[in-house]
């Protein structure tokens, strides 16, 4: 069993969601229940070797955040009420220490190509070349077994490709490198919605409640990505957070709607009641 408990979005279509999870339910019965007690709830199909969900439903009746509220609930159930992070999107680790050494070599080249003789601008210029297209080759090969496509911008190897017909293979190799991984060297702390069970008293009367908050999806990072981030942010370079407000505030629209109660969860009779923090 993983650390934590998250569930992720693979893709949305209208009327179609698919769902992975990062640990299976003890009883997939009781799981499908608990998310399937809805109108307008089609089908709810769940696959134990990819660990998805399929869910089909009508359109009108329910909304992507909302599935994806039920059934971060639904999982925290089966594991005695833990906490679960919600991800739009599946987590990747594309800044690889190839995808480090490949942007080291890449400087370090820059650097000889300014103080070496013409005579070996060649044979760095197919090292640096070499060692990018690499790392984007890896790039690709991990982003395909662990979303089960290849990201566009990895056509950038193309590129590449073409600057070494056109005998400007140092400026296609920076450009590959750039369009691969700056982004990913730039982005900040990735974030996720954290849904949280809380016990809180009304009247004398526990009401088992579920919180909803913005949070850090802490993912590991390479030994020198982690160098080399420590590097940026001692040169004052920022980096650029990701954003889950928009999900955050769709989360809350649905809560809304329901008078912040989730029903058909759990075994309190007026349903879940939904906090936001």
């Amino acid at each position: 069993m993983n650390g934590d408990l998250n569930v992720t979005l693979l893709h949305a279509l209208p009327g179609r969601i698919r769902i992975r999870l990062s640990d299976p339910p003890f009883d997939t019965g009781r799981f499908i229940e608990a998310i399937q007690f809805h109108d307008g709830m089609n089908e709810v199909t769940y696959s134990p070797v990819s660990r998805s969900l399929l869910i089909r439903y009508g359109k009108g009746h329910l909304t992507t955040e909302e599935i994806l509220l039920r059934s971060a609930i639904a999982l925290s159930f089966e594991y005695r009420d833990r906490p679960v992070k919600v991800l739009a999107e599946p987590a990747t680790h594309v800044m690889t220490d190839g995808a480090v050494l490949a942007g080291i070599l890449l400087a370090g080249a820059a650097v000889i190509r300014f103080s070496a003789s013409p005579k070996f601008h060649g044979i760095i210029d197919k090292t640096a070349g070499a060692g990018v297209a690499l790392a984007v080759v890896e790039h690709g090969w991990r982003e395909a077994r662990e979303q089960g496509f290849i990201h566009p911008e990895l056509l950038s190897l193309g590129y590449l490709v073409t600057s070494y017909f056109r005998d400007t293979l140092f400026r296609g190799a920076v450009i590959t490198w750039i369009a691969s991984f700056g982004r990913h060297l730039l982005s900040g702390e990735e974030q996720c919605i954290e849904v949280s069970p809380i016990t809180r008293m009304d009247g004398g009367k526990k009401i088992n409640s579920y919180q909803v908050k913005l949070g850090k999806n802490s993912t590991d990072k390479t030994p020198l990505l982690n160098v080399l981030k420590g590097g940026l942010d001692i040169l004052g370079i920022a980096s650029f957070a990701g954003g889950y407000e928009n999900l955050f505030g769709e989360l809350q629209n649905v809560a809304t709607v329901h008078g912040k109660v989730l029903e058909g969860m759990g075994e309190q009779s007026q349903g879940i009641p939904i906090i936001f923090k």
